[in-house]
């Protein structure tokens, strides 16, 4: 178990890492925007700064279902979580889909480890260049499909609360881990060519 202070940096270094791109994308945008005289450019320049900050916004929905506030809540909407997982993550590198009805709901804890977890997965996906990959999720759990799509074993190690977090990469892992397990479940992995599967199961009583 690591030092809570130091986990919480590491979570809040990987949030930075996540939205420094984006902002700096805007602030760049932005001096652009001011020396184009060109209608057309500025136009451009406009088009691609909404884009940005539309994407910024929808991380930052995810980041805050999946790490901010209190572990409990109401629960979360399938539907609702399908769209906060698909605006987070952008559908240009992960298609999003639900293995549950519609119209139905999940518990915030629940959702919460999901949140995580797909930021995981989409890492992965990422890391490989897997920009085809679907990541669809249920109360069960999630897979995510895409070519060459792993894990490596200081990942599997957080997502299992084996160890540690050493890096700000590996503090999502780790808090899906910490978040499952107090709501009474633990993460098993599955590798398939194609398919990297998250399983949500029961904690063992001892």
């Amino acid at each position: 178990m690591s030092d809570p202070l130091d986990f919480a940096g590491l979570l809040v270094a990987r949030i930075c890492h996540d939205f420094a791109g984006a902002v700096g994308a805007l602030t760049s945008g932005a001096e652009l925007l001011l020396d184009e005289p060109d209608p057309e450019l500025r136009a451009e320049f406009a088009r691609m700064m909404g884009e940005t900050a539309a994407g910024l916004g929808g991380r930052l929905k995810l980041i805050r279902l999946a790490f901010g506030g209190a572990l409990d809540g109401p629960a979360v909407p399938t539907a609702e979580l399908a769209a906060t997982l698909r605006d987070g993550l952008g559908e240009s590198i992960c298609k999003v889909e639900a293995m549950a009805d519609a119209g139905s709901s999940l518990p915030r804890p629940q959702a919460r480890v999901l949140a995580a977890l797909t930021m995981v997965a989409a890492t992965a996906c990422a890391e490989v260049r897997a920009r085809a990959a679907l990541v669809a999720f249920g109360p069960g759990g999630l897979d995510a499909h895409a070519s060459q799509c792993t894990i490596g074993p200081a990942v599997r190690a957080a997502l299992a609360g084996e160890s540690a977090p050493t890096s700000s990469a590996l503090a999502p892992a780790a808090y899906a881990a910490r978040a499952a397990a107090a709501c009474g479940l633990l993460i098993a992995v599955e590798e398939q060519p194609g398919l990297l599967r998250f399983r949500l199961l029961p904690i063992a009583p001892r």
